[in-house]
């Protein structure tokens, strides 16, 4: 069988090209049968089956079951939603208003607002569709990729198409698919591999730019630390084709090899600049320590009886959070062709040895995790190690393929002596192929989320407590208000949360629940103390994972709400029927107002709280963040009139501005994503206090005159005033973001003015004299 060449393709007879086509209509038949139910109006998500375990759409009798895969519903549909209504407004979604009252989003390190097929979703499509759209490219690229790979490394048809099937429907990436910040790693690790293999083959400046700005889409396609694994294996493979060509050719053509490599290592950082930097000055500024290896050691390693899977997968119906951490199945055949392509000595075979080995020394902690984390030990954040796994399959594959070619050439060579067997490899490799397409794509049904009507009451409807509660944190206040979600207490099984998560971001709602990887630190801490958790124990956590704080009648600190911003609880319905409840009411000193209850939900007003900015005359110094902790929690301070300030954190110039006496009012005239208007009218100098989180990305003016904006109440922004009616502007934008469009610009730009450089110079040294 022929392999399909794709340098030929364009100067190929039409019966040639047919292999070639005919593998992309494979791959794309496959992919249409398994998303079939979309044609029937259906959508692959995971949010109906995730309705049952939330209110307030728990109520409502959901008719799907729940899954694993709830991070689709509690973190990438809000997202996505959240960045639709941003870009179709016009505006670029740097923070996100929603979540911890306020956090940085574009640079949050997962957002992967500027990822292209993202970005033009988000444009063109709702954020159902555009979920459905991102999966359908992701495993379509991820076949294609996988399969053009392979035939660019030399294999025939059928090991390329066996190696396309089972990488498009691996179960690691089947499982992790509804996972909109893990899925792209499964389409551009093989398409990374792809392209520097043809670029590095074919010493090819052009190839090199288009490689790196793949690379770069990579980088920026979701979750930092899963992509920049892809693209720093990818680039290690670069590296390693690079030096095997100087070894095999000589080094009379070093420098334009090098230069090319220097390019596909350089340039996508250079071109994901924009998005890289901001990213990695925010994730540096909050401090973050790295795990210790004794706790990777301890809770985050593969157990070894995972690659007892091999052959035979979990039988679970639905997969569990554990066996999403254990996927090393690939297939029964695939591994079993494995075995017999670990000993063959096929181009890129070596591939396939190094990464299975190397994944599992790694991911079962052997002494090259412990260098791995000695050298690098940011690499602690990425546990459990489990999610090392599809290297492991992505080399497995390989291998699969390979001893597919081994047998196939077997067979062919059989059928030369025996003409009976002559049909032997076409029909084993029909066989192979077919039986691996049959067995991945039903449990890569089995182990998802079931299809589900794309209908509005399975896609988070608003409910009539949603409807109450925007009607009320809409009106009588400052600006928006802000609510806390509070669910009932129990000591053994489940309590249901009530629009916790990012669930506020679908409807525009400010709260102080939240789910991500990177919340800001210090709204962190205060959340923790506030949903129960000892100060001191909270202080003392330096290695802090994903947040998603969890507030319940018995540990909420109640009296300390009005303190964030806090308008408005919004409580599950069995709230009302908590003993404690009404004790902890009394308790908190707070007038609590119920002004809804239904069996979705209920609601309580805080009376007396606008949840807005304030002025104040002159803050209160401490020495540092402890002690402006200590002092926003005691309840003997003054929340409303009184302010503390860090010293470190305020300009030499403006620690004396204010006056013993502030009259006035700061009301919020407009609040959008990255912005916030507020018109200050005060009788002397003083300080508007805006309980927003304090970031460095945020400026200030003050009627056109710059003004800083400073860190208060350990966590919110405070900006100084003068006396008079004042126009007050609040503009964020991450830092880093215009020095990264900088440097990718001038990135471009030198990669264009090196390549017509070298390509002169080539053209110059092999013209005829």
């Amino acid at each position: 069988m022929a392999r399909p060449d794709a340098d030929r393709l364009a100067s190929s007879t039409p019966a040639a090209r047919l292999p070639f086509f005919a593998g992309i209509g494979f791959l794309l038949a496959l992919t249409l049968i398994f998303f079939f139910p979309l044609l029937r109006g259906d959508t692959f998500t995971a949010v109906a089956g995730h309705q049952v375990s939330v209110y307030p759409w728990r109520a409502f009798d959901p008719v799907f079951p729940d899954n694993s895969q709830t991070d689709q519903a509690d973190l990438s549909y809000p997202w996505q939603a959240f960045i639709s209504s941003s870009l179709r407004a016009g505006v670029i979604p740097f923070w996100n208003p929603y979540t911890y009252g306020g956090q940085p989003f574009f640079a949050n390190g997962s957002s992967a607002v500027f990822y292209p097929p993202k970005f033009l979703a988000a444009l063109l499509l709702s954020p159902d569709w555009a979920h459905d759209a991102l999966t359908i490219f992701h495993v379509v690229v991820a076949g294609i990729g996988m399969w053009l790979f392979l035939s660019e490394l030399g294999f025939s048809i059928a090991p390329a198409l066996l190696g396309g099937t089972a990488w498009m429907f691996c179960p690691f990436s089947m499982a992790w698919l509804q996972l909109e910040v893990v899925a792209p790693s499964g389409a551009w690790l093989p398409l990374g591999f792809w392209l520097v293999q043809r670029t590095i083959k074919r010493d090819s400046w052009f190839l090199a730019f288009w490689s790196s700005a793949g690379l770069a889409c990579t980088l920026v396609s979701g979750h930092l630390l899963f992509m920049a694994l892809v693209y720093g294996v990818v680039v290690a493979y670069a590296l390693a084709l690079t030096l095997m060509r100087l070894k095999r050719d000589g080094f009379d053509d070093v420098r334009p090899r090098l230069g090319r490599l220097a390019l596909l290592i350089v340039g996508p950082l250079l071109f994901a600049a924009p998005v890289l930097l901001p990213t990695v000055i925010f994730l540096h500024g909050l401090g973050r320590e790295p795990l210790a290896y004794r706790m990777a050691h301890e809770e985050f390693r593969v157990p070894y009886a995972v690659f007892a899977h091999l052959f035979f997968p979990s039988a679970s119906p639905r997969v569990t959070v554990d066996e999403m951490h254990g996927m090393a199945y690939a297939g029964r055949i695939v591994a079993a062709l494995a075995l017999v392509g670990f000993f063959s000595r096929l181009r890129g075979a070596w591939l396939g040895r190094i990464l299975i080995i190397g994944t599992f020394l790694i991911a079962t902690d052997t002494i090259l995790l412990k260098w791995i984390y000695a050298v690098l030990p940011q690499f602690s954040f990425f546990s459990p190690l489990g999610r090392l796994l599809n290297f492991f399959d992505f080399g497995l594959i390989i291998l699969g393929a390979a001893g597919c070619q081994v047998l196939l050439r077997w067979l062919k060579n059989a059928g030369g002596v025996r003409r009976t067997t002559a049909l032997a490899a076409p029909v084993a490799a029909c066989v192979i192929v077919g039986a691996t397409a049959l067995e991945l794509l039903t449990y890569g049904r089995m182990i998802n989320p079931e299809f589900t009507p794309r209908e509005e009451q399975f896609l988070f409807p608003r409910t009539p407590f949603i409807r109450r509660l925007g009607a009320e944190l809409g009106a009588g206040h400052n600006g928006p208000g802000r609510y806390i979600p509070i669910r009932t207490t129990t000591t053994i099984g489940f309590s249901p949360p009530i629009l916790s998560a990012n669930e506020a971001l679908l409807f525009g709602f400010e709260t102080v629940a939240g789910w991500d990887s990177t919340a800001p630190t210090r709204a962190e801490t205060v959340l923790r103390i506030v949903g129960g958790q000892y100060i001191d124990m909270v202080l003392a956590q330096t290695y802090r994972r994903s947040f998603w704080p969890s507030f319940d009648v018995t540990g909420t600190r109640l009296e300390v709400l009005p303190r964030l911003g806090v308008t408005t609880i919004a409580a599950s319905p069995e709230v009302a029927d908590e003993p404690l409840w009404e004790q902890r009411r009394k308790e908190s000193g707070l007038d609590l107002q119920p002004i809804y209850a239904g069996i979705d939900g209920r609601i309580y007003r805080i009376a007396g709280v606008d949840g807005g900015p304030f002025l104040i005359a002159r803050p209160t110094f401490v020495r540092n963040g402890v002690a402006a902790l200590d002092w926003i929690l005691d309840r003997r301070n003054s929340y409303h009139d009184q302010a503390v300030f860090e010293s470190d954190d305020v300009p030499a110039e403006w620690r004396g501005h204010g006056t013993d006496l502030a009259s006035g009012s700061a009301r919020v005239v407009r609040k959008e994503i990255n912005t916030e208007d507020i018109d200050v009218t005060s009788a002397n100098d003083g300080w508007v206090v805006v309980p927003t989180n304090w970031d460095a990305g945020w400026s200030a003016e003050l009627d056109g005159i710059p003004v800083p904006v400073v860190r208060a109440n350990y966590m919110f922004q405070a900006v100084p005033v003068r006396a008079g009616a004042k126009h007050l502007r609040l503009t964020y934008r991450p830092r880093g973001v215009i020095a990264g469009v900088v440097i990718a610009l001038a990135g471009i730009c030198s990669v264009i003015f090196c390549y017509f450089r070298w390509r002169g110079r080539e053209t110059s040294l092999h013209a005829p004299r």
